[in-house]
């Protein structure tokens, strides 16, 4: 009929709706597992059925099929998938579309059986409802059509660069790989308001699965990245901290964009481990371990600029010997020390101090953009008097006669994410394994800590230790003057206790 042009369009839906029949037929008594994951493999099966769902409406579309398709089409026309080129382009869109259509319904009926064996189920595409249906008259008992709408690609990406200008680049970045994640889970295409709680479960249950080097391989899809192997698999914490961006993306559709009238994510949660009372994922160094990291090769003579972690006679005071030294004594993060400009040091006033600031130079390379963590963050430190013994103001110094950039630490690049903390961050990390520190709960961030505990054991008053270390007490009396002096901050500095003072530490190494 086909070759002879003469099959009819009444013709052509009589042999698709008997090959939707027998592919209702190979599905319709229920998807029965068989691993010993069931679960898993209802998971798999229903993800991927909604990948092929969103593949098939895309070619039905574009009119433009794969191999798959015009195979079982030039089947159904009776012909070899090779003589189907030779038949008339009418006649074989239509077969193909159709054919399409009924791969379509199929996956919808497994969709149905994966969680219901029982109920009848009626076909959506009218083309598959046939006159001696058993469907009921009340149309809302068939299964919807997909909903027309923005996609949530699109929608993610608007999400995306509303938020551009508010968060910080690592926050944006971040955002933008965890919703990558649910975009391909989901698919781009799909409309978000036909997005249910249901998807968002099986993405929740998707990144559980995920290996806990799943960041490695990019060209892996995300279904690569999920193992069966839970002991492979990411901690709660981390499933916790993927999802969290979903959630806030779903709550801002529906209460700021409106594009949504019910958050589908508003009552699915990730549920982690109770946290033991007392226990602290960060610490201050004990007077011992701080003994032991300022002991090391990197602040007592190393083998050479590229081997720090090796004893040797190189006595390098540069920024990898410095901004160790500046956050034991100021409190600093990591972040806000090596993003400081030669702007934001006074060493030769009657108060030396460090300012952290978002303000850079107008002018000269080199000019990555600085960040501050809050308005309270804005502040001078004032540096403790071992710092200038130290030498830290002659390093200055030089480093202002140099005119290589307008940064102090120009030696420590940002990182991918351009973040001034991330390459910094993981050279201090092996530092500490190198010197046995292994204890998680150390971390750069540690000496933050022990400056705090120096500061309390000092008995300074609350007002002054959030001053210090650009805390905001959410009061309004800050809020008028220019706040605490730095020359009052300056005598807070010289009467903290720390555990141990570098000047003396070292002069007891030497002798």
């Amino acid at each position: 009929m086909a070759t002879a042009t003469t099959m009819d369009r009444e013709q052509l839906t009589a042999l698709l709706q008997s090959h939707f029949h027998d592919l209702a037929n190979e599905v319709d008594s229920g998807y029965l597992p068989t691993s010993e994951l069931p679960q898993f493999e209802i998971l798999e099966q229903r993800e991927m059925s909604r990948e092929r769902i969103s593949l098939l409406t895309g070619q039905i579309e574009l009119n433009t099929y794969d191999p798959g398709v015009r195979s079982a089409a030039a089947n159904l026309m009776g012909v070899g998938a090779s003589q189907i080129c030779d038949l008339p382009t009418g006649p074989v869109a239509d077969a193909c579309q159709g054919v399409a259509r009924a791969e379509v319904e199929q996956l919808r009926l497994l969709l149905h059986r994966l969680t219901d064996r029982l109920t009848p189920y009626y076909p959506s595409d009218p083309l598959f409802v046939t006159g001696n249906s058993d469907a009921p008259a009340d149309p809302t008992m068939h299964w919807k059509t997909t909903p027309a709408g923005p996609s949530l690609g699109a929608v993610i990406e608007h999400h995306l660069q509303t938020g551009k200008s508010k968060w910080t680049s690592k926050t944006y970045e971040a955002k933008r790989t965890k919703l990558a994640y649910l975009v391909e889970h989901i698919s781009a295409d799909t409309p978000i308001t036909a997005i249910t709680a249901d998807m968002i479960r099986s993405f929740k249950a998707a990144i559980s699965r995920l290996r806990s080097n799943h960041h490695a391989g990019n060209k892996k899809t995300f279904a690569d990245k999920q193992t069966l192997n839970e002991n492979l698999r990411i901690a709660a914490e981390t499933v916790l901290n993927i999802y969290n961006p979903t959630r806030a993306f779903f709550a801002w559709a529906t209460n700021v964009e409106g594009y949504l009238s019910a958050n589908p994510a508003a009552n699915i949660r990730i549920e982690t481990p109770k946290k033991v009372k007392g226990e602290k994922s960060r610490r201050a160094f004990t007077q011992a371990e701080l003994q032991t990291l300022f002991s090391a090769p990197v602040f007592t003579g190393c083998a050479s600029p590229k081997r720090r972690f090796d004893a040797g006679q190189a006595k390098l005071k540069d920024d990898y010997f410095w901004i160790p030294v500046l956050a034991l004594y100021s409190g600093a993060r990591l972040g806000e020390l090596v993003q400081l400009h030669l702007r934001d040091v006074v060493t030769d006033g009657p108060t030396p101090y460090i300012e952290i600031t978002e303000t850079v130079d107008n002018s000269g390379p080199d000019q990555p953009q600085k960040h501050v963590k809050s308005e309270a963050g804005v502040r001078k430190i004032p540096l403790h008097p071992d710092v200038i013994e130290l030498g830290f103001g002659e390093f200055v110094a030089r480093r202002r006669k140099q005119k290589l950039s307008p940064r102090l630490f120009y030696l420590i690049k940002f990182g991918a994410d351009r973040q001034a903390s991330t390459v910094f961050s993981k050279w201090f990390a092996r530092l500490l394994d190198k010197q046995g520190l292994k204890d998680p709960t150390l971390t750069f961030h540690s000496l933050r800590h022990g400056m705090q505990e120096a500061l309390q054991n000092a008995k300074l008053p609350p007002y002054l230790i959030n001053r210090l270390f650009g805390h905001s007490s959410g009061t309004t009396a800050e809020e008028y003057g220019a706040g605490v002096s730095v020359e009052v901050l300056a005598d807070a500095v010289r009467s903290m206790k720390l555990p141990i003072r570098l000047p003396a530490l070292w002069s007891e190494n030497e002798s």
